[in-house]
């Protein structure tokens, strides 16, 4: 084992692979030490290993490490031992990585600056007490899923989960309080029941396309959640799925569920209304429209069987004879039935085609004659209502060889496959909408190698990475 404790000229250090430990306050009070580099042969790190030094600003943990020692008092607090890492203070970025069984608590205490943290696969949150600044964690490498522990980190905090995992595990980061979005890549097939309840800030998720299954109480008591996108292949909504977002307002049931379980968005109380597709055959106990639990009392005082308290405002849009009006009738909920020719049925403005998708929402399917600049509209009239232009459909604009300019307007939310493919010419693109939350496969392939995408101010982070790898070309930009 290596002592180099208090050698407050050391500034860098590479460790020979001989070396399988390293122990108790090994490089404790060098101050000086900028960097070091770990051999894949430790297993361990003890105690005190490298706290106090404060000018360490990176580290990488190996993939043999299996421990990292934290805080331990002992013998009725005449033994004192503090973490491996504890008032690292320059400490900034941290890759972890193998499986480390054991992270103890507060292995990584008041390393105040961290902000960035790169692990395999389990997290104990208390290993990092005093960590006001980590900001962004990033899960790399899965070979199952995930149990993560970061009930004990405060402040607001973003999740990455590399490409590559295949399921998100029961409770994986339940009761994550900090949890504010969370990046999750289309490898991921299934989310397991619970794997997001509780995350009381979440604001931002985006789930993948090969999702089938909204599992149980999957965003229970997600309070901050005010949107949300259900991909397309999703057949089943579970109990409880998004129960106690009191946030939520807006919902897309896509075509293709058939069943949504009971209480599935009970206590939705910014939520007015829902569109329910002819598809959904099953709609189970006080699934909407309910907004709160009491108990009833007779006039001698006594409890009586408790009961749900219904919106009244609430309103069920959907089509006659259909499991959305016998669920809206049976509750004693408004029900606003659209009619199948009338709603569905494409009609043309401005030479291009528009499909409803809902009671004042419409598709851009297929543009007209474009020229060489086009402005997709805010909004469309047909037959004397107005619809929002919400989504540009897959394949509208394909092939358009000759436009060299398009305005994605204000209201649109997403982008389908296709939806620009083979638009040569096509060199600036600027979107007005701040609320794109879906871009299609392919949806810039074979767009002019040197176009630019012109994104609002507040969204251009957010919006590089939903462009990303969207068939555009390595030399596309997209800017403010």
């Amino acid at each position: 084992m290596v002592h180099l404790r208090g050698c407050t000229g050391l500034i860098s250090v590479e460790i020979p692979n001989s070396v399988t430990e390293i122990g108790y306050g090994a490089f404790e009070g060098c101050t000086g030490l900028i960097s070091i580099k770990l051999p894949n042969s430790i297993t361990k790190i003890q105690h005190e290993a490298f706290k106090d030094c404060t000018s360490l600003t990176s580290i990488v943990i190996p993939d043999s490490v299996r421990i990292i020692e934290g805080n331990y008092s002992g013998y009725g607090g005449h033994v004192k031992w503090d973490g491996a890492f504890e008032n690292c203070t320059s400490l900034k970025s941290l890759e972890i990585l193998g499986s480390v069984t054991e992270l103890e608590d507060g292995a990584f205490e008041n390393c105040s600056s961290l902000t960035y943290l790169s692990i395999a696969e389990q997290c104990n949150g208390a290993a990092f007490p005093g960590c006001r600044n980590l900001t962004y964690f990033k899960i790399r490498n899965p070979s199952s899923g995930y149990k993560f522990s970061l009930e004990d980190i405060s402040t607001s905090y973003h999740i990455e989960i590399m490409p590559g995992a295949k399921i998100i595990d029961e409770l994986a980061f339940g009761d994550c309080k900090g949890l504010v979005g969370i990046t999750i890549p289309d490898s991921v097939t299934k989310i397991e029941d619970r794997a997001f309840s509780s995350c009381e800030k979440l604001l931002d998720v985006t789930l993948p396309i090969h999702l089938t299954k909204i599992s149980t109480g999957l965003f229970q008591e997600c309070s901050s959640l005010k949107s949300i996108h259900i991909p397309d292949r999703v057949t089943e909504i579970g109990r409880y799925a998004f129960a106690g977002c009191s946030s939520l307002e807006n919902v897309s049931i896509p075509n293709r569920v058939t069943e949504i379980g009971a209480m599935a968005f009970t206590y939705c109380d910014a939520m007015r209304s829902v569109t329910i597709p002819k598809s959904v055959s099953k709609i189970g106990e006080n699934a909407f429209g309910f907004s709160k639990y009491v108990d009833g009392v007779d006039s001698s005082g006594n409890l009586e069987k408790g009961h749900w308290v219904r919106d009244k405002n609430f309103i069920i849009i959907g089509y006659p004879n259909t499991a959305a009006e016998k669920y809206a009738k049976e509750n004693g909920i408004k029900f606003r039935a659209l009619n199948t020719k009338k709603d569905n049925k494409v009609f043309k403005y401005a030479k291009s085609s528009y499909q409803p998708t809902g009671k004042r929402t419409a598709a851009l399917i297929r543009v007209g004659n474009t020229g060489t600049v086009f402005k997709i509209p805010d909004t469309v009239k047909s037959n004397g209502n107005t619809y929002k232009v919400t989504s540009v459909g897959k394949e509208a604009f394909q092939d358009c060889k000759k436009l060299k300019s398009v305005v994605v307007g204000k209201n649109v939310t997403s982008i389908g496959s296709k939806a620009f493919s083979g638009c040569k010419a096509l060199k600036k693109i600027t979107i007005k909408s701040a609320k794109l939350k879906k871009v299609g496969k392919n949806a810039f392939k074979g767009i002019h190698a040197k176009a630019v995408i012109k994104a609002p101010k507040a969204k251009l982070k957010a919006y590089k990475k939903l462009l990303k790898k969207k068939g555009q070309g390595k030399k596309v930009r997209i800017t403010k």
